[in-house]
């Protein structure tokens, strides 16, 4: 019968090889002889600040894109709506004219009673507990 550590070893000795050739190939360069792999240079600026800025978060790009493009959208609904209630306001501008007066007519009685003298509160003085008048319930 076969211990564990026999059977790990067998189903995994196929993985030897690749290990060891990540050992030596590791150990060369470690040691500089070794080829030395060089990014690609000939990205432009703008290609580059593309994948950099953009192509890495293009879900929150699509997600702003589309939030503005649904702003942009009930920008120009409310738009017409605010239009013909202008247009009704210019209309109706005797009886807004009308209304107005009266607010400011209520506005100005509202002031002038906030400015009246308020009653004199006595400013509260809490007694000593000695005197307090303790509460017996009975039932």
């Amino acid at each position: 019968m076969k211990t564990p550590r026999e059977v790990l070893l067998a189903r995994h000795q196929a993985a030897n090889a690749k290990l060891d050739a990540l050992r030596r190939e590791f150990v060369a360069e470690f040691n500089g002889t070794a080829p030395k792999y060089e990014p690609v240079r000939n990205a432009g600026f703008l290609n580059q600040l593309w994948l950099e800025l953009f192509w890495s978060s293009r879900k929150v790009w699509l997600g702003f894109v589309t939030t503005w493009m649904v702003l942009g959208l009930m920008h120009v609904v409310c738009l017409g709506t605010a239009d013909s209630a202008m247009a009704r306001a210019e209309t109706d501008s005797p009886q807004m004219l009308a209304l107005l007066r009266e607010q400011n007519r209520l506005r100005v009685e509202l002031t002038e009673a906030l400015r009246s003298e308020p009653a004199a509160v006595s400013p509260f003085r809490p007694s000593p507990r000695s005197e307090a008048n303790p509460v017996s319930l009975t039932v």
